[in-house]
């Protein structure tokens, strides 16, 4: 699982929680069902003054924008895991260890910690690479989806 992935499941589980199980069963019921449930005729279709009503109710038919984390707070995320925690706590000891050392060993002694932080920082910035295209190629997929939808109004169609 991605980086922050524990988050965002946990809203997701949160949001279903909340949700009625009867409001995914439309595909199971007949058109008849339908139209006495949302008070329509398929010949005419919704009023305009349905419509704004149930507009109202649940709101527009689109998807959410998510708030897109800054290159900070991606940076910050990357420092987050358990096991790159662990990592710099061993850099940090190797690097004490080697300026309370005797100095026999001169820079080699440093070389050790260096290259620990050489390695998250490689990784963080491959990470935060690939979160980068999974979002464009996301927002590509947003952008592919249709923004307008022929309906049935007042007994005409419009776009």
């Amino acid at each position: 699982m991605e980086k922050g992935g524990e988050q965002k499941l946990k809203a997701t589980a949160d949001a279903l929680k909340n949700l009625a199980l009867d409001d995914f069963t439309w595909h199971r019921k007949s058109a008849e069902e339908v139209e006495k449930a949302f008070n329509s005729n398929m010949s005419v279709g919704l009023t305009s003054k349905q419509a704004d009503q149930i507009r109202e109710k649940a709101g527009l038919n689109e998807l959410e924008k998510e708030e897109e984390p800054s290159i900070w707070e991606k940076i910050k995320e990357q420092f987050e895991d358990l096991l790159v925690r662990i990592l710099l706590l061993a850099a940090t000891i190797s690097f004490v260890i080697a300026i309370t050392g005797d100095g026999d060993g001169g820079l080699t002694e440093y070389v050790e910690p260096f290259v620990i932080l050489l390695i998250l920082i490689a990784n963080a910035i491959v990470s935060i690479y690939q979160d980068m295209n999974a979002d464009k190629a996301l927002e590509a997929l947003k952008d592919m989806q249709a923004v307008e939808s022929k309906v049935l109004r007042d007994g005409k169609w419009s776009v």
